[in-house]
């Protein structure tokens, strides 16, 4: 093989792995949009569930709870709606990290393309990530 032949099939070798890292990033910027929505979808719920708040605190001022129903009943009912919510809420936020978690995991794979611009793009990455999360 020449050497003008040797440099053909490195130039042809490159432009398959390019053509390769390409394809992985276009599948891994896919994968991070349907998460980023699903991330969406629960902030939004997420939300809608901290507003409950107010109407679990609700049940405890039912008018018909009086007398001896309301004095067996108050703390019991009490206590286990706002256990109960404090758990569910708990739960959807733990669902909100682990899709944050997943989006940089994916976002550090793509940026594994990149060589050295792609370990300081994963550094800030988690760094954002970990904001995200302390912050929901």
């Amino acid at each position: 093989m020449s050497d003008i032949d040797a440099l053909y099939y490195q130039r042809t070798m490159a432009q398959r792995q390019m053509q390769e890292y390409q394809q992985k990033c276009s599948e891994l910027d896919e994968k991070i949009e349907r998460l980023r929505t699903a991330k969406e979808s629960v902030a939004s719920y997420k939300n809608t569930v901290r507003s409950m708040r107010g109407t679990v605190a609700g049940y405890m001022s039912v008018e018909s709870w009086k007398g001896q129903n309301y004095t067996k009943y108050q703390e019991a009912v009490r206590d286990g709606l706002t256990q109960g919510f404090n758990e569910y809420y708990n739960q959807v936020d733990n669902a909100q990290d682990e899709l944050n978690l997943e989006m940089a995991r994916l976002q550090n794979e793509k940026s594994s393309t990149l060589g050295w611009l792609g370990n300081v793009t994963s550094t800030l990455n988690n760094i954002q990530t970990a904001i995200r999360n302390a912050l929901n």
